[in-house]
């Protein structure tokens, strides 16, 4: 049975440990601050799905905090015992290089859960022109706090080998040889199709 508190109201406190609380109200410009002791509380629109704009932020009692927003998690926090929440948001990014004859542009695609973050790019690569061979286009959301040093696919001098990606604070993307000897300065050089994680 639905039963009608009120049509209008500033606060509802209810024992019922079941059932079912509805609000309804403006389609726009109200806040409801809804708090739930001592139990688990699912949230569902009864017309379509839940929907989330623009930034959320859940916690739990004490500690663990956990933001949203449109474009994936930001942050995911807890202490030992509360558990945490995480999201996934993929998207990509356009990149381009430097160190070639001329500019290439590569679609890389892109993959957060937390603070890990996976980068799909595909063979980006073009003439050496000098030593040194990046990738430049990384959205900010996914630039590290600290250098990250990832083994990758490369191509140098025309021949494909293993070397290193490191990814600057700046979402720079620097490539280096496994002997982290400078590119050859002719023939073909560039990133090799590869999946690249690391921690943000």
């Amino acid at each position: 049975m639905l039963k009608t508190v009120s049509s209008i109201a500033t606060q509802i406190i209810s024992s019922i440990t079941g059932g079912l609380i509805q609000f309804t109200g403006p389609a726009s410009g109200s806040t409801r601050i809804i708090t739930v002791p001592n139990a688990d509380a699912t949230m569902a629109r009864t017309d379509a799905a839940q929907t989330f704009a623009g930034i959320q932020t859940m916690s739990t009692y004490g500690a663990g905090i956990s933001t949203f927003s449109s474009a994936g998690v930001i942050s995911s926090t807890a202490t030992a015992g509360l558990g945490s929440v995480v999201l996934t948001a993929e998207s990509s990014f356009t990149a381009s290089t430097t160190g070639l004859t001329a500019v290439v542009t590569g679609t890389i695609s892109t993959t957060r859960a937390g603070n890990v973050v996976t980068l799909s790019n595909p063979n980006i690569f073009g003439t050496s022109n000098s030593g040194t061979f990046t990738l430049t286009g990384m959205p900010s959301t996914l630039w590290p706090n600290a250098e990250r040093r990832v083994v990758t696919r490369i191509y140098d001098n025309s021949t494909h080998a293993i070397g290193y990606v490191i990814i600057g604070t700046n979402g720079v993307m620097t490539f280096s040889t496994a002997s982290e000897v400078p590119f050859t300065i002719i023939n073909g050089k560039g990133a090799m199709a590869s999946s690249i994680t690391y921690m943000i």
